[in-house]
């Protein structure tokens, strides 16, 4: 371990033109150093307090990198700070904490685990092109943790790479996102957690639902901010889903979004609308033929019938379109009334999920 305690600059640079493997375990393999194995696959960490200006680079690709350093820094109030620089860099752990007044930039690099807490930066913070060193990692995280993430940019970070990722009582709503990768739906999404250690994801607060649902709102208020509306919307309907898991929400607005994630999951599916709309109308139809006795009957099978389904289809159709009212059995205006109601439902799902990228 290193510990850095208020130096005005610190400079590491990791270069492989200037590193020879070999030589460097010559170092501690040798007769009096026992364990020496365990001395280099040891991750060396860098404790830096307080500091001025840091300047931490690798020109190592990440495959071919022998140190995966820890890097924690800490920043008192922020005034005495100017830049913090981290380039190219493969780390097991980034920890930041303070309030810097500088420029902080974290560029082109992969991170196992990263964890912000207790950060209100007053000065520029620029997160861009960050994902895990191995996807496979079961330890891959981010913790972000009583913060105030105004203006911070997220460019071109990798989300959807990390298997649990924690907002716990931050705010991030002013926060820019930009090119970044999310996930897809909500069960994917749920990585997004709201939970004081991220190392416990099972230890969940009273109200985790609830605070789940306010992650997923500030995220969109975030890209809708951006005018990102694509991923918006689809934050709109996982904060939608997440709404569900709330107990406390009526059963009748549990109802209503339950409806709705089944017809047009939250109005980003235009598919789900377009079967439905198939799969109730022509049964109806059907039935509807049988209770006029126009089919299943002795005679031949009228191919006009097949026409006459458009007729059905259309909401503003007589209820007397085919048949004169004295052939209706008692229960043929019921089942005519039922299609009119599933037709226009369905029509409107389908036109309010096309119409998610006109939204505003």
């Amino acid at each position: 371990s290193r510990f850095l305690i208020e130096i005005p600059k610190v400079q590491i640079n990791s270069t492989k033109e200037n590193f020879r493997r070999d030589l460097w375990q010559g170092l501690f393999i040798q007769p009096y150093i026992e364990n020496s194995q365990i001395l280099l696959e040891n991750p060396i960490k860098f404790y830096i307090y307080n500091p001025q200006t840091i300047n931490l680079s690798s020109n190592f690709v990440p495959e071919e990198e022998f140190f995966y350093p820890e890097i924690v820094i800490s920043y008192k109030d922020g005034e005495h700070h100017t830049e913090t620089i981290f380039k190219g860099l493969s780390l097991n752990v980034l920890s930041i904490t303070g309030n810097p007044a500088g420029n902080v930039s974290l560029e082109n690099s992969k991170v196992r685990s990263w964890y912000i807490s207790d950060f209100i930066p007053t000065g520029t913070v620029s997160i861009y092109s960050i994902e895990p060193i191995s996807l496979s990692d079961p330890d891959n995280r981010i913790g972000i943790h009583n913060s105030k993430l105004d203006g911070v940019e997220f460019d071109n970070v990798s989300f959807n790479k990390y298997p649990i990722i924690s907002f716990y009582r931050t705010k991030f709503s002013k926060a820019i996102f930009t090119s970044c990768d999310f996930p897809d739906d909500y069960n994917t999404f749920s990585s997004f957690v709201p939970i004081e250690n991220v190392h416990y994801p099972n230890s969940r607060p009273s109200n985790y639902a609830k605070a789940q649902y306010e992650i997923f709102l500030q995220l969109k208020k975030a890209l809708e901010d951006r005018g990102n509306y694509y991923e918006a919307q689809k934050l709109q309907a996982i904060s939608h889903e997440a709404l569900r898991q709330i107990k406390t929400i009526s059963r009748y607005d549990r109802a209503i979004l339950n409806i709705n994630n089944l017809s047009n999951n939250h109005g980003l599916s235009i598919k789900r609308p377009l079967l439905g709309f198939l799969i109730i109308s022509i049964p109806l139809y059907i039935i509807y033929l049988l209770s006029v006795g126009r089919v299943f009957n002795s005679s031949d099978f009228d191919l006009s019938l097949i026409g006459y389904y458009f007729s059905f289809i259309d909401i503003t159709h007589r209820a007397d379109f085919l048949v004169d009212k004295n052939e209706f059995s008692w229960w043929t205006l019921i089942i005519d009334y039922i299609g009119k109601i599933s037709v226009a439902f369905f029509i409107y799902q389908f036109i309010a999920a096309f119409r998610k990228y006109g939204k505003r």
